[in-house]
């Protein structure tokens, strides 16, 4: 199984692709707040992320029944014991090779970044593969990627010597400086920072006001300029919107080379009105008096939370206009 405890220490190979810039779902934010605020809200996981852990070890049977290899599901957490900063948990391993197998049920729609060669993957997993290479000291890595009814193999080979050594010296130095000497990397746009400065500063005194410095003034001009950029751009998206639609008229839609713009009617569906339903069996069939307790009983506090309220001159202008 995997041991969160053990993750929590170390640097995953999962999470090496975000320390590159190259994972398109994880930051350095979110990979130091995952360790260092594990109690921090976390989003609950996708169906399509439970789909690929159920299927993982389906895949790699059907892997071994293709190269009729002997592969164990593995799945476990292991950190290197001469550095323990380097955590891994493979999918499965090859019994009497030097190889291992990592398993992806790939989404239809990500199926365009998945060829059949190393360079044809998606970076951050050649990343994960280069990680487990240098952690178990394998010459090899197959990539078993479901991709529709197809199951595709790349075989991923080890990094060159210099080339591993700069990737670990990167992650060693990464884990040195926000792990153990407990600096914080840059806050990012990321929903991990927006979920760690919610939980991390949840109240505020009031009034509280302070003048901001001249860094702070340029920051918030700046975030000034989007908000105008913003407003302009949903006005022109919107427009955009009406002169397609209006060009598709009674079809379906319009495709061309780039993709397809659809205007599609939804199913007709129903809808209940609990609170309507529960004031109306509440008024019909429970004695007045019992009310007030009722309510009280199904009544529980709703915490607050922090948002933005934003005020400028140039945008108040913009609004009266």
């Amino acid at each position: 199984m995997i041991d969160p405890n053990i993750r929590r220490n170390g640097i995953g190979g999962s999470e090496v692709g975000a320390l590159f810039g190259c994972h398109p779902y994880l930051d350095e934010f979110a990979v130091w707040a995952r360790k260092k605020c594990p109690e921090m809200p976390q989003p609950e996981a996708s169906a399509r992320m439970m789909a690929g852990q159920f299927f993982e070890e389906a895949i790699l049977k059907l892997y071994a029944y293709t190269t009729k290899r002997d592969v164990e599901y593995f799945n476990r957490t292991l950190s290197d014991p001469e550095r323990p900063w380097i955590v891994y948990s493979p999918d499965g391993l090859v019994r009497g090779e030097r190889r291992g197998v990592d398993a992806k049920l790939v989404a239809w729609d990500q199926r365009r970044n998945w060829g059949y060669a190393p360079e044809e993957i998606p970076e951050y997993i050649q990343m994960q593969a280069y990680y487990y290479m240098a952690a178990m000291d394998y010459p090899v890595w197959d990539i078993a990627a479901m991709v529709g009814d197809e199951l595709r193999i790349v075989s991923v080979e080890r990094l060159d010597p210099t080339a591993e050594k700069a990737m670990l010296m990167r992650v060693w130095e990464w884990h040195q400086r926000f792990i153990i000497r407990d600096e914080r990397p840059p806050i990012d746009g990321s929903a991990a920072a927006g979920r760690w400065l919610q939980a991390t500063f949840p109240h505020h005194k009031r009034p509280d006001l302070r003048e901001a410095t001249p860094e702070e003034i340029v920051t918030l001009t700046s975030y000034a300029q989007v908000r105008f950029e913003e407003a302009g751009v949903k006005e022109r998206k919107a427009l955009l919107e009406n002169v397609i639609k209006a060009a598709i008229a009674d079809k379906e839609g319009l495709f061309w080379s780039d993709g397809k713009f659809t205007w599609r009617r939804t199913k007709d569906s129903t809808t209940t009105r609990w609170e309507d339903m529960a004031l109306g069996i509440l008024n019909q069939y429970v004695p007045k008096e019992k009310h007030e307790e009722l309510l009280d009983f199904y009544t529980e506090p709703k915490p607050g939370h922090r948002r933005i309220r934003f005020e400028h001159d140039h945008l108040r202008a913009e609004e009266a206009a």
